[in-house]
């Protein structure tokens, strides 16, 4: 800054103002950002209920119509299937770099 007082001082005050602007959009970008990971990552969770209840639904209509292995099948498949989604993310995970 002193350098560019030296050099246009009449741009200081330009570059300062145009910091606080950029810093109070960064602020706002944050906060929304932030917000739609939350939905993005409620969507899921409520994807995933959804997916294992028709699962587990559909196992069990299996099995009550005369076919209890297909119903066993279908519900471990589906039941399966999420706990290596949610668990294979979180192995995936980066680590922490501290």
């Amino acid at each position: 800054m002193e350098r560019l007082h030296h050099f246009r001082p009449d741009l200081v005050d330009f570059v300062i103002e145009q910091t606080r602007t950029e810093a109070e959009h960064r602020r706002r970008q944050d906060v929304i950002v932030n917000r739609f990971i939350f939905v993005e990552r409620v969507i899921g969770q409520l994807s995933a209920i959804v997916v294992a209840s028709l699962g587990i639904a559909g196992g069990i209509y299996a099995g009550l119509n005369g076919q209890p292995w297909l119903g066993g099948t279908i519900a471990t498949v589906t039941i399966g299937t999420l706990g290596v989604a949610f668990l294979g993310r979180r192995s995936k995970a980066p680590p922490d770099t501290k």
